[in-house]
């Protein structure tokens, strides 16, 4: 029997768009908490991305105040 590829690649996405309105949802979420605790976040964040690397004299400020 014949599988059609649209039908995997309307599948996939679909899954994409889940997970790019996932993804919204959380920074909507994140946008809506008071900055303090905003700060807290980043703050975990950028001691887990940057304590152990090559990229330790990065300072937090500049991922504070980055377009994304």
């Amino acid at each position: 029997m014949f599988k059609s590829p649209y039908k995997y690649k309307a599948s996939s996405q679909k899954n994409s768009c889940n997970e790019n309105n996932l993804w919204n949802e959380v920074l909507t979420q994140f946008h809506n908490l008071p900055e303090e605790r905003q700060d807290e976040i980043m703050l975990r964040i950028y001691k887990r991305v940057y304590a152990q690397s090559q990229h330790q004299n990065k300072h937090y400020s500049v991922l504070l105040h980055a377009k994304i």
